[in-house]
């Protein structure tokens, strides 16, 4: 059974819901800027969501008590089931929270509570600490407020397997969305960039972009989308993952053999041979090493490919990246800026593999069929 994306929220560096997201990735890239000129006490550049006022999406209520992951997660949320047509004014439409998922994927969920928490027991005392703040510190906690605020009611699950998290996830609601658990679930991911999460990549020496953001997809089976007669924006083919670890010595450790298996898995499960593949919207752009492992996987699979690099107007934003990637396709179907390639050039991709690299030695691969743009 495929699943269709008929919908989806964002919230990045270049826009805030679908229809801005795809006017800033058909732009050049914002340049990155100065995490010390940010604020944060560490070296190196950083890519922050830009413009994100969470009370002009989700209201003044409510708000006190959530860190900047969750209010990230909570708007992204809220424009994908609107951009999807399942909600209309707050109230659900096309569908229903009964049969209605959420699955987050996050690789540092909470860090901000948590690094806050320690904060005060540390260097003040133990009874300063903010009970209002110590439910923040779960790692389900921006999932769990999701279903809480728009009332989903058929599953919830939050998924944390670092940059690879993202398509895990898709893949995790593709086999409940087939086992009946749900009609419609919001998959994808977020990250949020934090003084703790800033200065431990600066201690690693890996020179990462940390961006922020969350990209949600609204994925529906194929048949239940059509029932409704929702426009299917892409259709998932195929996923598949791997790891190889190849440095047990080091922090960040990526592997090309991982994701030369990953690309493998998901060719094998969307039915497709590498000739199909018209662009490979990569995760190139926000680690030198990274892309470099990247390029050395992509390049046995598929030297040739065009390949798109998103990271390079979003950062790297972790647990979000690989529902950014897709959202990405979704937003060139008419074409890919010149900004964007790394290698060859793409006019209205149709066939497009997502790779995503972790730093811990596992990758992900995506294989995603773009459809039309409806007049």
């Amino acid at each position: 059974m495929k699943c269709v994306v008929t919908g989806y929220g964002i919230v990045s560096r270049v826009g805030i819901g679908a229809r801005e997201f795809e006017r800033g990735m058909q732009g050049p890239p914002p340049a990155f800027v100065s995490a010390r000129e940010a604020g944060f006490e560490a070296d190196g550049m950083i890519a922050p969501a830009s413009n994100f006022d969470p009370k002009a999406y989700l209201g003044d209520k409510g708000l006190r008590s959530l860190d900047q992951q969750t209010k990230l997660v909570l708007a992204a949320s809220r424009l994908a089931l609107h951009d999807s047509g399942l909600k209309q004014d707050e109230a659900w439409r096309n569908g229903d929270a009964d049969t209605t998922g959420f699955i987050l994927s996050t690789a540092y969920p909470n860090l901000e509570a948590i690094h806050e928490l320690v904060r005060v027991f540390l260097l003040e005392e133990p009874r300063y600490i903010n009970p209002n703040q110590f439910p923040n510190t779960v790692s389900n906690t921006p999932a769990g407020y999701a279903s809480i605020w728009e009332g989903y009611r058929a599953l919830n699950a939050t998924v944390s397997t670092g940059n690879t998290g993202s398509l895990d996830a898709v893949s995790l609601a593709e086999s409940f969305l087939a086992t009946g658990r749900a009609k419609a679930i919001v998959v994808g991911g977020a990250d949020s960039l934090s003084p703790a999460l800033v200065a431990g990549i600066g201690l690693t020496g890996s020179q990462i972009t940390a961006g922020e953001g969350a990209s949600l997809l609204l994925l529906e089976p194929e048949p239940v989308a059509a029932e409704r007669g929702a426009e299917a924006l892409a259709t998932i083919l195929g996923v598949g993952s791997s790891t190889h670890f190849t440095d047990e010595t080091s922090v960040v450790a990526p592997s090309s053999s991982a994701l030369k298996d990953a690309i493998a898995l998901a060719l094998k499960d969307a039915k497709v041979s590498v000739n199909d593949i018209d662009l490979i919207i990569g995760g190139l752009g926000a680690y030198a090493k990274g892309d470099a492992v990247e390029l050395e996987g992509i390049d046995a699979m598929l030297p040739t490919t065009p390949l798109a690099a998103p990271k390079r107007y979003l950062g790297e934003t972790f647990g979000a990246a690989g529902a950014f990637a897709i959202a990405s396709g979704i937003a060139w179907r008419d074409g890919v800026p010149a900004t964007a390639m790394v290698r060859g050039a793409s006019s209205q991709p149709r066939m497009v593999l997502i790779t995503s690299l972790g730093l811990y030695g596992n990758a992900a691969a995506c294989v995603v069929r773009l459809n039309t743009r409806k007049s």
